[in-house]
């Protein structure tokens, strides 16, 4: 059944081709005889007069439309067929090139279809005919042939119908499918909706992943003091309940952009707000000691990735380190951006090393040309620390900074 379905498809896309060539030929016929007998125009300018129009029949606007939509219900045209917004003269001379293909091809085999069966129904019907004193008669025998004949004609044009459909079928990308221009163009937006995600992806691991851990940290720390210490229990409740109010708006808003991308999107924090991010860790009973130096005037881009990557060090070391001390030296200059975080060494397993954390800061270091290592490096009192270094260049990101 599904063969007969496409069958009577793509016969009923060339009769639609078949229709409009009929149509076509009916209207020059009668403008050619009109133009004849009402002037003097020469016989050549008249076939040029009356033809021209229907070789620039593809060019009316809509008609693409139309043809893509045919093409993928009639045809079953599965690969990609455009109708762009704002055609070129290469998409408009494809698509009248096709309309050409399809009018003529489909004329064709309506004259194979209707006119064939026909003709050689007649002939071989003459050919049984015997003179009477009526008039012509023809045989019985020859009207059941005529009309096998004809049927097997019909037979055979609906087969060649479908035959002729499938190569269309293979064809209509070449005309009514992306151009190169489109491609690239498609490929650019893959790309920004690909990197977009991908952003949109350290965000999420950045701040939403940020402020589970301080939840659960808070969480752990007030059920422990929740009988000795009331105080600091309700302290931990107090910094869950801001924490998470804050990483629901930070979602709620991802997920705007996410839907709706002309959703206006937060300023994001940057170097300027690195103190309030060292207080905050220290209030949840991190002993930190920083050594900060910010230069005025870093690129937005670049004082943002760096406060990105300095509130996921802190944060790693506050869920590795449990609260030991831990040291955060921090550079921006005009040059470049130095970021050192060292917390004590406790043995990790194995998927708590290298994980996105480490992934996401690499990435958004990767975008400046700067490093990140991240290794286990003997510390001033012999014990090991867990080291995080970070390299961004600041100069060749100023005008990547600027543009983003």
């Amino acid at each position: 059944m599904r063969l007969v379905r496409r069958i009577v498809l793509n016969v009923a896309y060339l009769m639609l081709g078949a229709a409009i060539f009929v149509a076509f030929v009916l209207l020059q016929v009668g403008v050619g005889q009109l133009l004849v007998t009402l002037t003097t125009i020469p016989l050549p300018a008249v076939v040029i007069i009356v033809v021209l129009p229907m070789l620039a029949v593809g060019l009316l606007p809509g008609l693409r439309e139309v043809e893509v939509a045919a093409c993928r219900t009639l045809l079953g045209v599965d690969r990609e067929l455009i109708t762009p917004e704002r055609p070129t003269w290469e998409h408009r001379w494809r698509a009248a090139a096709w309309v050409l293909v399809h009018i003529f091809v489909g004329g064709g085999i309506g004259l194979m279809t209707v006119g064939a069966p026909t003709a050689l129904a007649g002939w071989v019907a003459n050919g049984g005919s015997a003179m009477t004193s009526d008039g012509v008669q023809t045989k019985p025998a020859w009207v059941v042939l005529a009309v096998l004949v004809a049927t097997a004609c019909l037979a055979a044009s609906v087969v060649i119908g479908w035959l002729v459909g499938l190569l269309l079928r293979r064809l209509v990308p070449i005309f009514l499918g992306p151009t190169w221009r489109d491609r690239l163009q498609l490929a650019e937006q893959r790309l920004l909706t690909e990197t977009e995600h991908r952003r949109l992806a350290r965000d999420l691991h950045d701040g939403i992943g940020h402020a589970l851990s301080i939840i659960s940290l808070q969480a752990s720390a007030g059920r422990r003091v929740l009988e000795s210490q009331p105080d600091k229990a309700a302290r931990s409740l107090e910094v869950i309940e801001t924490t998470s109010r804050s990483a629901a708006d930070d979602l709620d808003r991802m997920l705007a952009v996410l839907r709706d991308r002309a959703a206006p999107r937060a300023p994001e924090p940057g170097l300027d707000a690195v103190e309030s991010l060292i207080t905050a860790h220290r209030e949840l009973g991190v002993e930190l000691a920083a050594d900060v130096a910010v230069a005025p005037g870093l690129p937005p881009l670049l004082s943002t990735t760096a406060y990105r990557i300095v509130s996921e060090g802190l944060t790693n070391a506050r869920r590795h380190g449990h609260g030991d001390r831990t040291r955060l030296e921090l550079s921006a200059t005009a040059d470049e951006v130095t970021i050192m975080i060292s917390n004590p060494y406790r043995r990790r397993r194995r998927s708590d090393i290298g994980g996105r954390g480490l992934t996401g800061m690499r990435e958004r270091a990767a975008l400046f040309g700067g490093t990140v290592s991240a290794e286990v490096e003997a510390g001033a009192d012999g014990d090991n620390d867990w080291v995080l270094r970070v390299r961004l260049p600041a100069r060749s990101s100023a005008r990547d900074g600027s543009g983003a």
